[in-house]
């Protein structure tokens, strides 16, 4: 065998060198090309369900059987888990969200293979992103090398290429030609008529879906068992220190008396901190006033009047992410070097706590001018997201006050913030929104608006929840129609009955057709509910 052969067991990248006691070699190289034909079995003609929750178990089972995963650190245990909960809740909630959060989850996993003592997922998506085309590469690569017995896989391609493509762009231009030109098209006469039947006759036999299905799970599978390292990226990981050190800067040499001496002003550190403590009051004062009229006006003496409760709650939102982004942003310029050791300090640390502490207070502002739309407005998916984002806020506060007390930097805020957005999108998948959301606008109607046009648009899985009957929709409306006086500015209760109604007979339909490769809990559940109504 040449220097630039290699045999089928060597089609998997060298990297990917498991030990199976009763496997051979050629065998694992049957398992890596088996997976695409599993992955285009299960998604033939199939949507999404059931078939995304047994592919993955079976490359996470492999990948852990491989002992290609190794679950020994924190990123890499979250990371697995995720992958896998995240496909079970496509199953259980089958929710876009469930389906991002399960994407997200693989993408990253697939970099901490290839670097399992990856610090921060950003990282790891870093190294997913250069393994992605990469892999690809070079799989195509070691199948050109493949060789078994007399086959060659590089034989095979170099008569594809002196042969077929010449004969596709002849054929391709001969079409051309034909459509453009119809002397050319009465000179062909039968013979073109006959290349025209034959070549339709094949790309009706040819099955795109099927050929498509089997190329994206073959690059899956490269993605997945071939991993392409990125040095630059590992030494980056690597060599990230999240600790400050202080910093002394370079004198200048004097030329007639030697090298050059390390030192730093005292003088202009003592400007920057008065700056700092100015800033930090003027600031802390202005927040006071504002978290004081929020809890009087907001949190305690609230009145509902019809308002638009919409830009309420916005303009508080808007106003939270500029007092976030400006409290890190001064406390990433304040404590980016030598103030973090400097003795005089104390008024500086006690005024940025201050500072992060009365953000808290404006977080839980914000929170409760939310509760007080869901209270009059009933449930909805920004409202819901506003909720996870002031969650994320609260920790993003904490992880600075962690960076102030222990002397970290940028690097400790950009790690701890990610893996906490991971785990809360995967946490969001955890839960059927929309199912969720119809239950509760429904049965608060006498105390919420109920907005018809925006739950009429929900997903079939919540049909069961939205379908109301004539009796039940009058009283809503008549109970609606008394406490909110833009109701009929809306979606009448007509047109939803009508809509819901022509959605359920539509839903069961399509219910019925679907394969067992395709089930999902929620739409199940839902057929059973409306399948006798």
């Amino acid at each position: 065998m040449s220097s630039h052969t290699v045999s089928a067991e060597k089609l998997i990248d060298s990297s990917f060198r498991p030990s199976f006691k009763n496997f051979s070699i050629t065998k694992k190289a049957w398992i890596f090309l088996a997976l695409p034909v599993i992955f285009t079995f299960l998604f033939y003609n199939q949507s999404i369900g059931l078939n995304l929750f047994i592919f993955e178990t079976l490359v996470l089972s492999a990948l852990l059987i491989r002992k290609d995963v190794w679950l020994n650190n924190k990123n890499s245990i979250a990371v697995f888990a995720g992958t896998f909960l995240s496909a079970a809740f496509v199953v259980i909630n089958y929710s876009w969200t469930a389906i991002l959060a399960n994407f997200l989850s693989f993408y990253i996993l697939i970099g901490l293979l290839i670097y399992p003592e990856t610090r921060s997922l950003i990282n790891s998506l870093r190294l997913s992103n250069f393994n992605f085309f990469r892999s690809q590469i070079h799989f195509l690569k070691r199948v050109g090398q493949v060789k078994i017995s007399r086959f060659s896989t590089k034989s095979l391609l170099r008569k594809i290429q002196l042969v077929f493509i010449p004969l596709v762009v002849i054929v391709f231009f001969v079409f051309l030609y034909k459509t453009s030109n119809s002397a050319f098209e009465n000179y062909l006469g039968v013979v073109g008529d006959a290349i025209s039947n034959a070549f339709s006759r094949f790309f009706e036999m040819l099955d795109f879906q099927l050929v498509v299905l089997y190329l994206l799970g073959l690059g899956i599978c490269a993605f997945t068992f071939i991993k392409v390292r990125s040095q630059n990226i590992i030494d980056f990981d690597a060599n990230t220190d999240e600790n400050l050190r202080r910093m002394k800067k370079l004198r200048k040499a004097n030329p007639f008396f030697g090298t050059p001496t390390t030192t730093f002003n005292p003088n202009a550190l003592k400007n920057e901190l008065t700056s700092a403590i100015f800033l930090l009051a003027v600031l802390n004062v202005l927040i006071f006033l504002v978290n004081a009229l929020d809890i009087y006006h907001v949190w305690f003496n609230f009145e509902f009047n019809q308002q638009d409760l919409k830009r309420f709650v916005h303009e508080g939102t808007y106003l939270l992410i500029l007092s976030i982004m400006i409290s890190i942003g001064i406390t990433l310029f304040y404590f980016r070097g030598n103030l973090n050791f400097f003795k005089n300090n104390r008024l500086l640390l006690m005024l940025s706590y201050a500072w992060l502490f009365q953000n808290v207070i404006l977080t839980f502002s914000v929170a409760v001018r939310n509760f007080w739309y869901i209270e009059y407005y009933a449930l909805a998916y920004k409202r819901i997201g506003v909720l996870v984002f002031l969650a994320l806020t609260l920790y993003g506060i904490f992880t600075v006050i962690q960076k102030i007390r222990q002397k970290k930097n940028t690097a400790y805020l950009l790690r701890a913030n990610s893996f906490a957005l991971y785990i809360a999108l995967v946490s969001v998948s955890a839960f059927d929104w929309d199912t969720i959301i119809a239950k509760y606008n429904f049965n608060n109607f006498k105390n919420s608006y109920v907005d018809l046009l925006f739950l009429s648009d929900f997903a079939d899985k919540a049909l069961p929840y939205l379908d109301k009957s004539d009796g039940k929709l009058a009283e809503i409306e008549k109970v609606q129609t008394e406490k909110f006086h833009f109701v009929h500015r809306y979606m009448q209760y007509d047109d939803y009955q009508n809509i819901i109604q022509h959605r359920k007979k539509i839903f069961k339909k399509e219910w019925e057709a679907k394969g067992i490769l395709s089930w999902n809990l929620p739409e199940s559940v839902a057929y059973e509910k409306l399948k006798n109504k």
